[in-house]
């Protein structure tokens, strides 16, 4: 948490446009699964920019090809640029900086200016309005770190949603990792403290009540999942999946 609060202070400074993604930044907005990996989503016309402020804090961007990192078995998404960080940061593995046209493609652009409090989409990690720490649930706001800018519970919900829609049944093999962002984004019924309301908007709500009841994935995705897909795809809403797999893929870093 102290390295993506210093490295998000970095990106400021530089007026980068960002926010925290990952499992880090969802387990301020649902049950925390703790994570060594820091993942950043950045304005794609600003991607070089990223990677030239973080020299100054002696971190550069690796260029292995064939790195583990983003290779093997990671079920994520593949990086624009990942810098290795745990020689910096203890408890940390590796930076990861995500293009925007990727996983937030129907965003104009993130603001560059901090969000105020009617945002409607964004919020900072130290804002009280965030859900409160429980056992197995959220960590809570981090008031005593720089404030880093995240999704809040409802748009990170409607983003994952959005990005399962696209991504099922695709080769690409990035649906395990959403739906694993959805079941800690419902939260636990065995810890009912972990359960987090989300408001979203009126064409998630009835996949979402469905993904809240005691239905198994495959009915769910069989019956609102897919016709929610379906509306999407129609309304020219989602985009080709991404062409990779995230099973074993490498990348080109161009700049």
């Amino acid at each position: 948490m102290d390295a993506a609060a210093e490295i998000a202070h970095v990106l400021e400074r530089a007026q980068v446009a960002y926010v925290l993604w990952g499992w880090m930044a969802l387990g301020l907005v649902g049950a925390y699964q703790r994570s060594g990996a820091i993942e950043i989503i950045v304005s794609d016309s600003q991607m070089q920019l990223a990677c030239n402020s973080l020299a100054k804090i002696g971190l550069k961007p690796c260029r292995d090809d064939e790195c583990e990192t983003v290779v093997l078995g990671r079920l994520r998404p593949v990086p624009a640029a990942h810098f290795h960080i745990g020689f910096k940061y203890r408890g940390c593995t590796a930076l990861s900086f995500l293009a925007k046209s990727e996983l937030l493609w129907w965003w104009k652009d993130f603001p560059l200016l901090a969000p105020g409090k009617d945002h409607p989409d964004i919020l900072l990690t130290t804002d009280p309005r965030l859900p409160p720490c429980v056992e197995y649930g959220c960590t809570g706001p981090w008031t005593d770190l720089h404030p880093i800018r995240i999704l809040n519970p409802s748009s990170f919900t409607e983003a994952i949603i959005l990005l399962a829609c696209r991504d099922y049944n695709q080769p690409n093999h990035l649906f395990p990792t959403w739906g694993g962002m959805l079941d800690a984004l419902r939260g636990y019924k065995e810890y009912p403290a972990t359960l987090v309301k989300k408001s979203l908007r009126p064409e998630f709500q009835a996949f979402w009540k469905d993904y809240c009841s005691d239905r198994s994935v495959d009915q769910i995705y069989a019956g609102f999942g897919r016709k929610l897909r379906y509306e999407l795809i129609k309304a020219d809403r989602l985009p080709a999946p991404p062409a990779y797999s995230a099973l074993k893929t490498g990348f080109n870093l161009d700049f």
